[in-house]
């Protein structure tokens, strides 16, 4: 049996920057048409090619080959509100920007036991630009965090009412960053001021490796439950960093230094970043009280606690930019 299946999907959200924000997530969910339509409520219901990214144990109850492709579309929106220490407040909107993101999955069955399949898809990523100007650009105004996941994964159907599935994840990810600094110029006679300057890291990159593993048991014909685990990887990111001198900020008298020390000081160079990709448990309890309908409640915990910071080492005179997330 072989069955195709070309999917565009639309993500309504994506991104959501606020001041009562909780934590500062970039983790994918949306790994097929289907799976969004369903609010990613498919870990333990009947499943398609998707079950690759989804849950894996379930690709036992896909006979023969099953093939699927798609893309999603994503356009995140939000505004910043902030205010300065004179207590003036502003709120700045991000540029208007799409991200699409594909996804292809491929299931094949060996025999009444074993299933294997292989999927690329995204578990994390994100992208966003502020205005160069914005209050926050010393923070940063345009990131691109982009990853691409192949996931190669075996499935058992250790009993009949019982599947058991573990695979291995090969994750590349890719790193854009611009931000701004101030650093004081101050010459003999003269109170301090600072010049501004912009820092772009591109193009640093890694690999990571990781794992998955997952379940599945049928109670009956109406109850099912579904569990993935899928690992935390680590990616030591190295790109390139450029410098660019954006003006001077004090006392007159300073300007005329500030340019001719950038110059001096500021070279091009290498930059590096170590970033956790945190490790997520989902699971899923599903019910089908007849045969063309299914219900399904399931939660995503993901460990955003081991995303600490990210600290990024940059040359001298910035050396270390630490960006703590707690």
């Amino acid at each position: 049996m072989k069955r195709i299946c070309l999917r565009l999907a639309a993500l309504f959200c994506f991104l959501a920057v606020t001041g009562t924000a909780h934590a500062e997530g970039f983790a994918l969910y949306e790994y097929s048409a289907r799976g969004i339509a369903l609010g990613g409520s498919v870990m333990a219901r009947k499943p398609d090619a998707s079950a690759v990214a989804y849950n894996p144990a379930l690709m036992t109850k896909l006979p023969g080959i099953h093939i699927m492709g798609g893309v999603s579309a994503i356009s995140p929106e939000g505004d910043m509100r902030t205010t300065d220490a004179a207590g003036n407040k502003e709120t700045t909107s991000l540029k208007s920007a799409t991200w699409y993101i594909p996804h292809v999955y491929y299931t094949q069955q060996i025999n009444d036991r074993f299933t294997v399949g292989i999927g690329e898809f995204s578990r994390y990523g994100l992208g966003f630009e502020y205005p160069h100007d914005w209050p926050g650009r010393f923070n940063v105004y345009q990131v691109s965090l982009k990853s691409a996941s192949l996931n190669p994964s075996l499935a058992w159907a250790a009993t009949d009412k019982l599947s058991l599935a573990a695979g291995l994840e090969v994750v590349y990810v890719t790193l854009d960053l611009k931000k701004r600094a101030q650093f004081p110029i101050p010459p003999m006679g003269i109170p301090v001021g600072a010049m501004e300057v912009d820092s772009n890291i591109q193009n640093a990159e890694d690999f990571g490796l990781g794992f998955n593993l997952a379940g599945h048991y049928q109670f009956n014909d109406q109850w099912a439950v579904g569990l993935q685990y899928r690992s935390q990887v680590r990616v030591h990111a190295k790109g390139d960093v450029q410098y660019t001198y954006m003006g001077y900020q004090g006392h007159p008298a300073g300007e005329p230094f500030a340019q001719p020390v950038f110059n001096s000081v500021f070279d091009d160079g290498k930059a590096h970043a170590t970033v956790i990709l945190p490790d997520s448990l989902s699971a899923g309890l599903s019910w089908t009280p007849i045969p063309n309908l299914s219900l399904e409640v399931g939660a995503t915990w993901t460990r955003w606690s081991s995303f600490r910071g990210l600290n990024i080492h940059l040359p001298e005179p910035i050396g270390v930019s630490n960006n703590p997330k707690h």
